[in-house]
């Protein structure tokens, strides 16, 4: 996989994550019981942690840096 594939897919995963997160605020807000809030709340913060883990990675770090050479 080209360096530039692997970025493609890091950055896809990112999104994923981000978009997760997005789905389960808005049905937090929109039908969610309100005996899920603790459980949805540990998920959110399980998705942004593990999202902002990715995005700070010292490998996405390099693969920008050998984008940037090529």
């Amino acid at each position: 996989m080209s360096t530039y594939d692997e970025f493609i897919a890091a950055v896809k995963d990112i999104h994923r994550l981000q978009a997760l997160q997005g789905h389960l605020g808005w049905d937090r807000e929109t039908i969610m019981p309100e005996k899920g809030a603790a459980a949805r709340a540990d998920m959110l913060s399980w998705l942004a942690k593990e999202a902002h883990a990715r995005l700070i990675s010292p490998r996405l770090g390099v693969m920008l840096d050998a984008l940037e050479a090529e």
